[in-house]
């Protein structure tokens, strides 16, 4: 007897052992699958309205780049503020016409990327506002849209009501009382919107709000990246909006940009054009301005990729009539522990070749003069041991694109800037390795 007693006391400390650990591994999983960085799978929002979504388990060193994108040739969200960096990341998401948008959220958590995405569902605000409207037919079921408008007496309306309407009636005066009260408050604003589906609502869209120096003459918008058609002209714009390139319709999916000429006056040229977000935010609503290097017209610009209202700052100068005789980039290192080697041909021969270079002419890929637009500029960054550099090149409308090893192949801390049309500053920030 006090054999089996011992037998039995030791195969269920064997099982609640096992019990145990299967326990503490699932709890283990779990944990560990609940601090995963991610957004939530799907969200509701009505038009008109406006929804967060956040990245849940976000930490400081947490990174995250959004897009959004409209499952369909129609817009029916528009993004707004995004917070990309730390434990508040997050998106701010307005519903604009009915139909769903997809946000996409690539998280860097500081060990590896993450891809969340989420279905953003857009309701029509008016399909939710026909059911109390078309409900006062049935008795018991009129009593919750009427209990909602009267603000004094909600017990005396339940009481003039017939015997069989009393229980149905007290019911549904808590439920309603939180959600007819403030949807129908949006309503009136979008329902003379009939063709909004086909028409956005103009203050839904991206804006483009010029600051113009006093000796502007004129500011010409194009509708489409298409302007030698002559088609699609506004002619100083009181404002400006976010387009597709080919279309011209409103586009807020965050390939929307504006092309826009700006006519000096006599004696004047364009000195600078820059981008400000229109909230006073530090956060950048575009992906770059384009100049003639990529439009090929004299003035004329291009702001890509809008995601927000913006503000186009453009300032003039009295125009320099000295002949061109060629395009200069003045080089500026920030921090020291770096020094620059220029080469006049594309293909780094040592016959043209300068050290501890302070400024570069712009030249043809074989090495001659350029001012055409066609020039670039190729050097080294030389960085001391223990050392990293960032190389930006300003301003962005007097060249096309800055090249290195990463993207063409180049030798490490090798860069090729393409089709400048302007002098430029090259920028070399230098900094420790972490």
């Amino acid at each position: 007897m006090k054999k089996t007693r011992i037998i039995i006391a030791s195969v269920l400390a064997a099982v609640m052992s096992l019990s145990g650990v299967a326990e503490n591994g699932i709890a283990t999983k779990f944990v560990s699958a609940a601090k995963k960085p991610a957004i939530a799978k799907k969200i509701s929002v009505n038009v008109g309205d406006t929804v967060s979504i956040k990245v849940k388990y976000a930490g400081k060193k947490t990174k995250v780049k959004w897009s959004v994108k409209s499952n369909g040739k129609k817009t029916v969200v528009k993004p707004g503020k995004k917070i990309s960096k730390g434990k508040k990341a997050s998106i701010k998401i307005k519903g604009v016409a009915p139909g769903k948008a997809t946000v996409k959220a690539v998280i860097n958590n500081g060990k590896k990327k993450i891809t969340s995405k989420c279905t953003v569902t857009v309701r029509s605000v008016k399909n939710e506002t026909d059911v109390p409207v078309a409900v006062p037919t049935n008795a018991p079921v009129t009593q919750a849209p009427v209990i909602v408008t009267p603000t004094n007496t909600p017990e005396a309306t339940v009481g003039s009501t017939n015997a069989p309407t009393n229980e149905p009636a007290a019911t549904p005066t808590n439920e309603p009382a939180d959600e007819p009260t403030n949807e129908p408050v949006a309503t009136p604003t979008k329902e003379p919107d009939e063709d909004i589906k086909d028409e956005p609502i103009v203050t839904d869209q991206f804006e483009i709000t010029y600051d113009r120096d006093e000796n502007i003459e004129q500011i010409i918008e194009y509708t489409t990246q298409d302007y030698e058609s002559g088609k699609g002209v506004i002619v100083d714009p009181k404002v400006g909006f976010a387009r597709n390139k080919e279309t011209g319709d409103f586009d807020v999916s965050g390939e929307g940009q504006v092309n826009f000429k700006v006519v000096p006056k006599e004696g004047y040229e364009v000195d600078t054009v820059t981008v400000v977000a229109k909230d006073g935010s530090d956060e950048k609503y575009y992906s770059s301005i384009k100049g003639k290097p990529d439009t090929e017209v004299d003035n004329l610009f291009r702001v890509t990729k809008i995601t927000g209202d913006i503000i186009i700052k453009i300032t003039l100068k009295v125009a320099d009539n000295t002949p061109v005789t060629e395009f200069v980039g003045t080089f500026v290192v920030e921090g020291g522990h770096a020094t620059i080697t220029t080469y006049k041909s594309q293909n780094l021969s040592e016959d043209g070749k300068t050290e501890n270079a302070t400024s570069a002419v712009a030249r043809t890929k074989e090495g001659e003069v350029d001012i055409n637009g066609d020039g670039q500029i190729n050097f080294v960054v030389n960085v001391e041991d223990g050392y990293k550099a960032k190389v930006k090149v300003s301003p962005s409308i007097n060249y096309k694109n800055i090249k290195d090893s990463k993207e063409d192949g180049l030798p490490v801390n090798t860069y090729r800037i393409t089709r400048i049309y302007g002098d430029i500053t090259i920028t070399v920030k230098v900094s420790p390795v972490e």
